[in-house]
């Protein structure tokens, strides 16, 4: 229990000292995203038309495999080429290719969103400081 306590502190020193010297560089940050991140969206795109999940997960990787095998982004993939996939895909599957809607759809509790996050920060300062 001892050597578990001393651990515990230790990585938490560790981990302040990691937060408190962090620099963001967000464009950095942005360059380095994928669109292939937005596969789940993708598969949440098809759910929201009535596709069972488990369907969607499957036909979402169908897509990735496609860009892949065309060596293109899964968001260069026509509309042509998605309905070859599921009839379910619409013009509107475009809006999926999106980052920052994809972190606000995530609004629940330990969520992604900015509020969620901004709340999460709110409860910690007020449980913690």
């Amino acid at each position: 229990m001892f050597d578990s306590f001393d651990t515990v502190n230790s990585l938490v020193k560790i981990a302040t000292g990691v937060v408190d010297t962090l620099k963001l560089n967000s464009e950095n940050m942005k360059k380095a995203l994928s669109v292939d991140l937005l596969a789940t969206d993708l598969a949440y795109y098809l759910v929201r038309k009535s596709v069972p999940f488990r369907l969607a997960h499957s036909l979402s990787g169908q897509c990735v495999s496609l860009a892949e095998k065309l060596k293109c982004n899964l968001n260069d993939l026509t509309l042509a080429q998605l309905k070859e996939i599921s009839e379910h895909f619409d013009s509107d599957v475009k809006e999926v290719y999106d980052f920052e809607k994809s972190v606000e759809q995530y609004s629940s509790i330990g969520g992604t969103a900015q509020s969620s996050v901004l709340e999460q920060i709110k409860y910690f300062k007020i449980k913690f400081c």
